[in-house]
């Protein structure tokens, strides 16, 4: 009974101590819990730091990596800038001959302008004089010569004439005598034409209204034109009654 006794002392005076002990370690417990709360704060705060890390990390990744396409680009349009630039400067060089050339063309275009205008001019001088000369030969040829007119005549030829359109009988006579080789002209009033002789007939073919012949010659020539006149007019009678209208010979 006495044993019992002391071991329930004991086991009192030892529930004592531990009620003891229990109440000192609480507190630092309620402490520990606490510090271990703040603790898991400070560390889900630090793990979201990590995380807002590890995601500025991957936006500066981001970031770098549209930076190196941005400089790549600018590389590229740099490199293209400068081809434009290179291609720019042949269009510019290929530009400045081309004009250099059509200047070249111009001055020497105006070059053959100014020599053509000087030509025209030289030929106008040489039409004038020439005019000028034909008008001369004309007169002096005109003063040289002389031509008979016998009227209602065709005159008989066999050689070559050359013909031409009078207006007149005066026209196409006159048109002989400014020749030197002309020596007998014929017009014809029904058909206009005139044809020229560079011989002199005293034969005559018809005597009809629709003829006129004319003798031309030197003016020392006068009279032996008028005497040919003469003898063309002598056979009027015997060729009376013979009457045509076409060319002869």
């Amino acid at each position: 009974s006495s044993s019992s006794s002391s071991e329930a002392e004991e086991v009192k005076s030892l529930l004592a101590e531990a009620q003891k002990l229990d109440a000192r370690v609480r507190p630092d417990l309620a402490k520990a819990k606490a510090d271990a709360k703040a603790a898991q704060k400070v560390i889900a705060a630090g793990n979201a730091q990590v995380e807002r890390g590890h995601s500025l990390i991957q936006a500066a990744r981001e970031s770098g990596t549209k930076a190196e396409d941005k400089v790549h680009d600018a590389m590229q349009k740099t490199a293209e800038a400068h081809n434009l630039e290179v291609s720019s400067q042949r269009i510019a060089d290929k530009a400045r001959e081309q004009q250099e050339h059509a200047e070249a063309t111009l001055n020497r275009s105006r070059s053959e302008i100014r020599h053509a205008k000087l030509q025209l001019q030289k030929a106008d001088e040489d039409e004038a004089k020439a005019e000028s000369l034909e008008k001369e030969a004309r007169e002096t040829t005109e003063k040289l010569r002389v031509c008979i007119s016998i009227e209602g005549v065709l005159l008989h030829h066999s050689g070559e004439a050359r013909q031409d359109v009078g207006s007149s009988s005066e026209a196409c006579e006159r048109l002989c005598l400014l020749q030197r080789g002309c020596q007998e002209s014929i017009f014809h009033s029904g058909e206009n034409h005139c044809r020229f002789y560079e011989t002199r007939s005293d034969v005559p073919e018809l005597f009809h209204s629709f003829y006129n012949s004319s003798l031309c010659g030197m003016r020392e020539d006068l009279s032996e034109l008028q005497k040919s006149k003469d003898l063309i007019l002598s056979r009027k009678d015997f060729l009376q009654g013979r009457h045509t209208c076409s060319w002869m010979g």
